[in-house]
């Protein structure tokens, strides 16, 4: 019996701690934009993309923008993966353009990424 209260009790305080963390989070909540046709699409050296967009916004204010493109043939003559980080990126918002220098991108053989992040004001 003693086991069975123990184990009830438990169980109570790992859902109070779950409902806890629920309601926490709550404030907290992000919204995630993903694989959406933007109607002034993405681009970076030279490459664009209007649907291999996606975006976070959280509910503090910061926005993180991630763009995938397709790498045609013959893009890079080396072959070898190119990195570059702290180029301008400006980010498309209700409240208007807002740049950034916080960004990096990857390009190799067949994909590039991009990805830039804007802090909250």
């Amino acid at each position: 019996m003693k086991k069975k209260v123990l184990l009830v009790g438990l169980l109570f305080l790992v859902s109070m701690v779950f409902v806890g963390t629920m309601a926490y989070a709550e404030p907290n909540a992000a919204i995630v934009l993903k694989d959406l046709d933007h109607p002034f699409g993405c681009w970076y050296a030279g490459l664009t993309t209007t649907d291999q967009i996606h975006t976070v916004a959280t509910s503090s204010g910061n926005v993180k923008l991630v763009c995938e493109f397709d790498v045609p043939d013959g893009y890079l003559p080396s072959g070898k993966a190119v990195h570059s980080e702290g180029f301008s990126c400006g980010i498309y918002l209700p409240t208007g353009v807002v740049s950034t220098t916080d960004s990096r991108a990857v390009v190799n053989k067949n994909k590039a990424t991009m990805e830039c992040w804007i802090k909250a004001q």
